[in-house]
């Protein structure tokens, strides 16, 4: 009897261990599944990060070409540009010198040039108005909208400027006579 006892004893602490053992493996076991769920998410958020990084890296790329595909003839425009600069000034110096020492009927054949040149290059035009008024209008002015005009109308009111008009309307105009 003693050793059906002995044997019924190890058997119990047996059968007890073999539960602890397998209560700590299912324990273990959800843990594991948690982890596994854990890392699958964090492998998704890290494949979409990857394919957003890849996305701004190509985007990059493209603004990057499209940088160097401009750049490629800025050196050549600068050159032209300088030139054109140049020959203005040129132009600019010689009217200058000739209405210096020309008759009035010569200084008014400058201004019409000068005039003329600065509604080829700038859209002036003068607009003589009622009441004394003189409109100037601009254009090229807005490199996205070139044809589309600007203009101020101006009088005098004894010996300071009057604006009468503006367009398009700007807040700082008045700040801008008193200078």
């Amino acid at each position: 009897d003693a050793w059906v006892d002995e044997n019924a004893q190890r058997a119990r602490r047996l059968r007890d261990a073999h539960e602890r053992e397998l209560h700590n493996l299912e324990r273990e076991y959800e843990q594991l599944i948690a982890r596994e769920r854990e890392l699958s998410a964090r492998a998704a958020e890290n494949q979409a990060d990857a394919e957003r990084y890849e996305m701004e890296a190509e985007q990059a790329r493209e603004e990057t070409q499209a940088a160097r595909e401009l750049a490629d003839g800025l050196p050549e425009q600068l050159a032209a540009l300088r030139a054109r600069v140049d020959d203005e000034r040129r132009m600019l110096n010689a009217m200058r010198d000739k209405t210096n020492g020309a008759s009035a009927l010569a200084k008014l054949d400058a201004l019409k040039h000068a005039s003329k040149m600065y509604a080829d290059r700038l859209g002036l035009r003068f607009e003589y108005g009622a009441e004394e008024k003189l409109r100037l209008v601009f254009k090229f002015i807005d490199e996205f909208a070139p044809e589309r005009e600007f203009s101020f109308g101006v009088r005098l009111d004894g010996a300071t400027y009057e604006i009468v008009e503006c367009e398009p309307e700007l807040d700082v105009i008045d700040a801008l006579l008193r200078e």
